[in-house]
Order: C-alpha cells, then structure tokens, then sequence
C-alpha cells in the first residue's frame, strides 16, 4: 500500500513530474469533487534520477516508439516513449529513470522509430536530457531543487457535512491579502474611505438595489445588527448601482431604514475590486451581487462570501475565526481527508500586473512593493534560478526601481548568457536609468537570440528615434512589422519615423496600413491629416481631422490642426467653433486662444 487510499470516484490518472525535481508525481482525474487532484512527490529521500526528452528528425519530431535502454554500473533498463497510455489520459513524452543511489551512468542507447540507434555516454544525473535524432552532442538541464520535507504532522480535515445553501460559495482564504482601496461617499455626501474603518472586523458587501437576494440579505442583517455590533464588527455596504442612480439608492436604504453605512463608491474602486476578485483564487471569478469580504482589523481579507448569506455564519466566523496557518488549512478545505501540503504562496506579480494593466498604477504599486519582498525571498532561497531573478527584475522594473532591477537582470543572464528575455527586460531598465547605448545593446542581443521576439524591434526602433538614427529606427519598425503584420502598432510608428525622414509618401502608406487595422485610432488619423496638409491636400486633411475630431473632441492637437485646416480653407466660422469649444475644455490651451483671436483679427467686425 502507497497511501493514496480515495473515496472519490477516480476516472483517470497520469504520472508526470510536474514540479520538475526529478521524481513522479500523480495528477488524479475523478467523476465527483475535487474533479482534479494534483499529488506531490515530495520525499525526504535524496535518491538520482534522470530524464529524457527525444527530437526525431528522421522518425515523427515526437519521437513515438522510441526505446531508451539505460545502462549504469548497477543495473540496465529500457523504457519506451508512449502515447495514450491510460483511460481517458496519457503520459509526458519526458522518459524518467530512478537511478537510486548511482551517480555515474555508462551509456544510454536510442532506438528510434526509423531505426537509427544513438549511444550517448558522459551522461549527467539529476538533469533532464535533451537527445536529438542522430546527434552524439546534448543538452541537459538540472533539476529543480527538491522540498526539504519537514517532519511536521500532516494537517487532518475533519470530515464536514455539506455546506448549507447560505454558505455554499464562501471560501476562508489560506493565505490573507490587503484589502484595494475603497473610496466614495455616504449617503449624507461626505467622502468616506475603508481605511476609515480600519481597526475592527468588517464585512464589506456589494450589493444593488435591483437584487433580490441582495433585498433579503440586507433585512436580514438589519435584524441581527446589534448582535454583530456587540460582537465587535461592522457592515460596509458599498452599492453598485449605475452611476446616475445615487438617489434611487439614498432612497432605498432610506425605507429599508438600513442601520449600518451604506457607501455609494466611485468607479474606479468598483473597478478595483473587480480586479481583485479575479485574482483572489486560483480559478478567475467575476465579482457578483452579492459579494461579502471579511476584512480584518489589519485590512486583510480573511473571507470571501459569494451569493446572499445569513448573519448567523457572519457570527459563526467571527467566533471561529482560524488563527494560525495550520487552522486556516483545516478552515479552507471543504473535504475530509489527509492534506500533505507545501508552503502556500499568492502571486503578488500577476495580481499587481492585473492591476497595471486595469489602469490602477497606484494600486498596483502596493502589491508590487509584496511582490517584490516575496521574489527577494525566492532568491535567497533558489539564487541559482535564472526565473526567480527575472521576475524579480521585471517587478523592480514596474515598482519603477531601475537600478535595483538591472542587478536582477544581469544576474539572470550571469546565469544563462542566451536568455533572450533577460536581455530584453535588461534593455527596459537601461532605457528608465536613460542609458541609450546600453538599452540599445540590449535589444539588439534580444533579437539576435530571438528574431521573432516583436517588441523587442519595437523597442529598438524607439531607443534609435531618440539617438536621431532614423534609418536604424525604420529597419526594426519593418522587422517588426513582417513578424506582426496584423498589428496596427509597427506601421503607426513607422509613419512617423517615415514623416521625420521626409517621405511623406511612405508616411501616408504606413498610416493608411494601420488604419486599416485600426481605423479609430485618433493619433494616427490626426498624423495621417497633417501629412495631407503639408502635401497641400487641404479637403482631404480636413476629413480625415473631423473623423479624428469626432472621435476625440476634447483632444487639444487634433482640434487645433482641425481649426488650422479649416482656417486654410477660408472656413473661419467653422475653425471658430472648433476653438470655442476647445476652449470650454481646455481654458488654459493657450495656442487656441492666440489662434482665434488671429481668427477674429482676419473676419473682422461682423466677418463670416
């Protein structure tokens, strides 16, 4: 018996060595829930072991039916690389060898699929093996560094009984996280922020006037107010009505005589939360209505409750709320069993990069300054790992800490010269510290490894722009176009390189390519009317600067090359109005006001 003892209806399993430290582990396919279950191969043994990837070139490139026969001075094996190998499963193509205590291995022989047989000697242990079809040369790979297993009692999750209804979707996180932001105002207008509750336990409820089991929820905890006063805690309701409806919300809350703060949020903390909510757990969710958080006192959401729930599992959970990490296990797993477990770790990059790419800098900021604490963690404790450095660079490079980035970078490729990604986050930090000659030796290495790596061209082309070298500028611009010719960025910014170069032709193809790719992209429409009117194509400027116009009113260029257009055509009343309303936007864009007063200076008093 291997103690993989199961009550669950198992369909299918496959042995693969998912966190490439060089033993199996076994991924476990069932009918009923946990439908997919990952078993870690952790031992406290420090047994050799080697693994093989085969490329055929005369035989099929996954090398299918191919033969390893394994020689060492203590026994000889042979194993085959298969597929569909199981029900409804089949196993990694990688061929692993147990090697037990030996450390040195004779030969190992190939026999591939057409024939060809391939004896490699000089083999390392604890490496993954790379063979190539009728190549004596290879490249291997060590292992990542194996767990230290540490004998702690496994935690034991006592058998639970089937959550009730009310508290089916809620979830005690294994790992807490600082709460977003959250900012707006009360019902009476006055701002109001979460950290303004910050020293107590909180719930922190999305809700909306239009939901029915938001309606039910909130009677409910109307009823049980007190009791949740007494216990220390309170109700943050935060309303995700449509902007516009504020009153409509006042009013609700006004005869329901809701007793704890309801905040009307501004938009962008609805947004943040929304974010947050796809990265609080493993499987992305869309936050909906109603969604509860438990913060505690120190802004850490603790819980997370899905759909209406009622006061009575609130006070539950506050009564037993799991105070340690081995009782935050046995609170997070729904079903009975023996957990074996390694150290749990969110991941603060992806979580800060979701944010970044919301448009939520500042948010993002916060969980960088974590993600970096944790990655500087990772480094200490796996420095030989080219990856931990560079997502520790790429981290330092968001949180704006270029010269503490650099030195993660460079340690990366200190670790593999030919890291192709290294070199190009490398070049993005020399480029922030403003050294132009390095960012541009970077990139050049990038795409030296990696030719098909677009936005490493991209980034050449801009770094030549600002070093006025126009020609080299344009060469990266059409390298990255060939690889991308479905994207409207290379030939955006090659009209522009081309129109500082002088070609005014070669601009306007460029425009009119991403144009097509992209025909509402203001900043090239305005660029694209300003090549026609310095070719003097004055009506066809002017249409191509309304379109761009109204797509972008407020856009002070493009109003302002639209006025001057206009102007050329002896349009004043139209170039008047443009300025008029420029200025209603922008009181202080004072080329617009010097423009419409040449403006009334040419029409005169009464002029058209």
């Amino acid at each position: 018996m291997v103690g993989l003892e199961s009550d669950r209806d198992g369909r299918a399993f496959a042995p693969v060595d998912v966190d490439g430290d060089g033993d199996l582990d076994l991924i476990v396919k069932n009918r009923n829930t946990p439908q997919l279950v990952l078993l870690r191969n952790d031992s406290p043994d420090r047994n050799h072991s080697i693994a093989f990837r085969l490329i055929g070139r005369r035989s099929n490139r996954d090398a299918v039916g191919a033969s390893i026969r394994l020689i060492t001075e203590a026994s000889e094996r042979t194993k085959f690389v298969r597929l569909g190998s199981g029900f409804l499963s089949q196993t990694s193509r990688q061929v692993l060898f147990g090697l037990g205590s030996s450390t040195e291995i004779k030969a190992a022989i190939v026999t591939w699929p057409s024939g060809q047989q391939d004896r490699i000697e000089r083999l390392p242990v604890d490496n993954v093996v790379v063979l190539q079809e009728g190549e004596a040369e290879f490249e291997a790979s060590p292992f990542r560094p194996r767990l230290d297993v540490v004998p702690v009692p496994a935690v034991e999750v006592a058998a639970k009984s089937e959550p009730s209804g009310a508290d089916a979707g809620s979830t005690w996180l294994v790992e807490p996280i600082s709460a977003p932001p959250l900012t707006g105002e009360n019902l009476q207008g006055d701002p109001v922020e979460l950290a303004d509750w910050r020293g107590q336990f909180l719930w922190v409820n999305f809700w909306a006037t239009w939901c029915a089991p938001c309606q039910v929820e909130l009677q409910q905890w109307k009823a049980a107010y007190e009791r949740i006063r007494r216990a220390g805690a309170e109700i943050v309701a935060v309303s995700v009505d449509e902007p516009g409806t504020e009153g409509l919300v006042r009013q609700f809350a006004a005869e329901k005589q809701l007793p704890f703060p309801v905040v009307l949020p501004d938009r962008s903390s609805v947004h943040a939360y929304k974010v947050f909510h796809r990265n609080l757990l493993r499987r992305p969710r869309d936050l909906q209505i109603p969604t509860t958080y438990l913060v505690s006192p120190q802004g850490e959401v603790v819980k997370v409750y899905r759909g209406a729930t009622h006061p009575d599992i609130l006070l539950r959970d506050l009564q037993d709320m799991p105070a340690s990490a081995e009782a935050r296990w046995q609170a997070a797993l729904p079903y009975p069993g023996r957990v074996v477990r390694w150290r749990p770790s969110r991941d603060y990059v992806a979580l800060a990069f979701s944010f970044m790419n919301a448009g939520l800098t500042e948010i993002s900021q916060r969980y960088l300054s974590r993600a970096t604490n944790v990655l500087q963690e990772h480094v200490r404790r796996r420095p030989d790992n080219k990856m931990v450095h560079l997502y520790l660079g790429v981290a330092l490079l968001s949180a704006g800490q270029a010269r503490a980035a650099q030195e993660a970078l460079e340690k990366a490729i200190e670790l593999d010269p030919e890291f192709a990604d290294g070199y190009f986050n490398l070049g993005v930090a020399y480029s922030q510290l403003g050294q132009a000659e390095n960012a541009l030796s970077a990139f050049e290495k990038t795409v030296q490894l990696d030719p098909g790596f677009a936005d490493a061209y991209f980034n050449l082309a801009v770094i030549h722009r600002s070093l006025g070298r126009l020609e080299g500028a344009r060469s990266a611009l059409e390298s990255m176009a060939r690889l991308t010719p479905d994207s409207p960025e290379p030939f955006a910014e090659l009209g522009v390189v081309h129109a500082e170069r002088g070609a005014l032709d070669d601009a306007i193809a460029s425009f009119k390519r991403a144009l097509q790719l992209q025909p509402e992209n203001t900043d090239v429409l305005r660029n694209l009317g300003v090549l026609y009117y310095q070719q003097g194509q004055l009506p066809l400027a002017a249409a191509t600067l309304e379109q761009a116009h109204r797509l972008a009113p407020t856009q002070a260029e493009t109003a302002l090359s639209l006025a001057i257009t206009y102007a050329a055509l002896g349009r004043l009343a139209e170039a008047r109005s443009v300025l008029e309303s420029l200025l209603r936007a922008h009181p202080n864009e004072e080329r617009a006001r010097q423009l419409l007063q040449e403006i009334e200076r040419i029409r005169g008093p009464g002029g058209p």
